[in-house]
């Protein structure tokens, strides 16, 4: 359900959950919000309600070891240039809002990676197209 949510975009998958689903929150909060209210529960709560008390703990553990993966590619993305440690505040911004749901988080953390991530690859062709450039006219060695 998660991974639909994360991977296919909403033309592709029309009866996805949306994010801040009414009826979610008042199944599982014991409390009734009015249709014009959109409220998310937070990833905590989902991870409770999917898996019980001690299966949160391996749910805040796997989320947190998605996110260290994400700073280790980031990082790698400093290799070619500091400013993309830059990248990480926008890329994790749901990650850190208590009211987002985790197929909004994880929805937006694989698509803003891959979009970075085509950020980065044009910056490296663009920049290396330009370093054989200099070194044919012999202005670097």
């Amino acid at each position: 359900m998660y991974t639909e949510a994360a991977l296919l975009p909403r033309f592709l998958a029309p009866d996805k959950i949306q994010s801040g689903d009414r009826n979610i929150f008042n199944k599982f909060s014991g409390h009734e919000i009015s249709e014009t209210t959109s409220m998310g529960l937070g990833i905590f709560a989902d991870g409770y309600i999917a898996y019980g008390a001690w299966g949160v703990a391996i749910f805040g553990f796997a989320l947190g070891l998605l996110f260290s993966i994400t700073f280790k590619v980031v990082e790698n993305w400093t290799k070619i240039s500091p400013f993309f440690m830059l990248f990480l505040f926008p890329i994790l911004n749901y990650a850190v809002r208590p009211d987002c749901e985790t197929q909004t988080t994880i929805n937006h953390l694989v698509k803003s990676m891959f979009i970075y991530w085509l950020l980065v690859m044009a910056y490296r062709r663009y920049f290396s197209q330009k370093l054989m450039v200099l070194k044919k006219q012999g202005l670097l060695r």
